[in-house]
């Protein structure tokens, strides 16, 4: 379980294909405009997409642990859970659900800036790497640490964080999902059809 935790970030790969699918297909091949020319909002248009995606991501989570559970129990033994370890459990897929959609925020705004999947694909890609090299660069800016979201991924079960610590963590990813949700929109607002 723990070894699987730390993997967890390898979702992302597994869930751009399926961003390509619930968002970008649309975009790719131009059909976005025919929900919008018959009358649906852009607004209901941008928030449909996005919260199919965010339900598709949960989805892959359920999945993701569900067959980690499962391979863990054949293999180790099926044993109870303590309250310590449901608790511990929850608190890193919560960070790991939101770090991963902090990443696809600014995926879902490269998208809609460039209306490119393959900008959007690629930015999906490189910005972690890009992302730990500048950390690494300016360690000793410590704030820079809470956008390094692959690598708060993978950490996320063996870090221990304060209360305060986890609370910016958290703050960080749910700003960062909201800014870039909120300039996706706007972007797409403003964009001809």
């Amino acid at each position: 379980m723990k070894a699987m935790t730390s993997e967890a970030s390898m979702l992302i790969y597994f869930l751009l294909p399926l961003f390509i699918m619930t968002i970008g297909f649309e975009f790719s091949r131009q059909i976005y405009k025919n929900p919008l020319s018959s009358g649906m909002s852009r607004l209901n248009y941008f928030i449909s997409k996005y919260l199919v995606f965010i339900i598709v991501a949960f989805s892959q989570f359920v999945f993701y642990y569900f067959f980690v559970f499962i391979a863990g129990g054949i293999k180790n033994g099926f044993g109870h859970a303590s309250g310590t370890f449901v608790g511990k459990f929850a608190g890193t897929v919560g960070i790991q659900f939101v770090e991963i959609n902090a990443i696809f925020a600014i995926t879902v705004l490269v998208m809609y800036l460039f209306f490119s999947t393959i900008t959007a694909v690629v930015t999906t890609i490189i910005l972690p790497m890009i992302l730990t090299v500048v950390i690494d660069i300016l360690y000793k800016h410590e704030w820079l640490h809470k956008f390094s979201f692959q690598n708060n991924i993978d950490n996320a079960y063996f870090a221990t964080y304060s209360n305060s610590a986890l609370f910016q963590l958290i703050l960080v990813g749910l700003g960062t999902i909201a800014v870039c949700t909120i300039l996706a929109y706007l972007t797409f607002r403003k964009r001809d059809l």
